[in-house]
């Protein structure tokens, strides 16, 4: 119904809105230009109910993201040259556990916290916590620090990002 990604839903809204499953407002965006604000009707509610309950839930593919298509294809090389891929990756983490730390934070504040945010958070937390085992596991593996803990031996580059839902993600890393 809605698609694989959270921004996949912007391409359905006209024809939810068509369906009268969402209802639409005129507003001012973020920067100023015009924008609409969707909201679901009652019919709207009763199908993503209905939706939810219906369509089974399924893991996402293991082997499909870039990291592990990158492992894949660093198959013929050392493994102490892929560690200079990975070690940025320690700084993304970090960052992004401070952007949900911050998601979280200020969900709280506008007494927005609810049951689905808390699993929404929670599903990231631990996504998040998987993947920095598993880089703690490289390091050990390869024989390298954990660049976190480490001193740096360079300039410390900082690049900022914007995710898929407008959070912003600070990576720093001593590898520009």
């Amino acid at each position: 119904m809605l698609g694989r990604t959270p921004s996949a839903v912007y391409v359905r809204l006209p024809a939810l809105k068509k369906k009268g499953l969402v209802e639409s407002t005129a507003v001012v965006g973020r920067r100023g230009r015009n924008a609409n604000r969707y909201m679901l009707t009652p019919d709207g509610r009763a199908a993503l109910e209905s939706w939810i309950r219906s369509t089974p839930v399924k893991l996402p593919r293991l082997d499909a993201s870039e990291l592990f298509i990158r492992i894949r294809a660093s198959r013929t090389i050392e493994a102490k040259a892929i560690w200079h891929v990975f070690e940025p990756l320690f700084f993304e983490l970090d960052a992004r556990r401070e952007a949900l730390d911050g998601l979280e934070r200020d969900a709280r504040r506008a007494d927005k916290w609810d049951f689905s945010k808390s699993l929404e958070v929670r599903l990231m937390r631990y996504q998040l916590n998987a993947y920095r085992v598993w880089l703690d596991e490289f390091c050990k593996e390869v024989g390298m620090s954990d660049p976190l803990t480490a001193k740096p031996t360079g300039p410390l580059v900082t690049k900022v990002e914007v995710g898929e839902w407008g959070e912003r993600y600070v990576t720093k890393t001593n590898n520009p």
